[in-house]
């Protein structure tokens, strides 16, 4: 979307110097299409792991369900994408080599469940075993 919206502002779609107008465009339209209950699916660079969770953060806040994926292909991947681009949307390598260099969050250690409490034959009443078999009385029996 800042892309986009460079251009529709300055012109160019590589025109760094209009990157603030872009990104206040671009929230200025994310606010009017969450507060009209509007899926939104936002296509932007956002390699700082802060501005995505407050792109979520605001969905959350409209009451909208929010997910983000961040793709990291390998450097080298990056790099050569970058070569490919016209001039004028070309990244300087030092800020490629940068962005691919930070980190991504940690995930959020799972909560441990109490397991089911277990039923059938085995916890028949009240801490009652069942009757033994012919077949299950001759195996020594475990001591707990």
């Amino acid at each position: 979307m800042p892309s986009r919206a460079s251009r529709e502002i300055g012109g160019d779609a590589g025109d760094q110097s209009v990157a603030p107008a872009a990104v206040e465009r671009q929230n200025a339209l994310l606010k009017r299409y969450l507060s009209a209950g509007m899926t939104v699916y936002l296509d932007s660079t956002n390699v700082e792991p802060h501005v995505r969770l407050g792109l979520v953060e605001r969905a959350r806040r409209h009451g909208r369900p929010a997910m983000a994926l961040r793709f990291l292909p390998d450097l080298s991947v990056c790099l050569d994408r970058n070569g490919l681009r016209p001039a004028n949307r070309r990244v300087p390598e030092d800020i490629v080599r940068r962005q691919h260099r930070h980190p991504l969050p940690r995930p959020r250690p799972r909560r441990r469940r109490r397991p089911a409490p277990r039923r059938g034959p085995r916890h028949q009443g009240r801490g009652r075993r069942p009757p033994l078999s012919p077949r299950s009385a001759a195996l020594p029996r475990p001591r707990c």
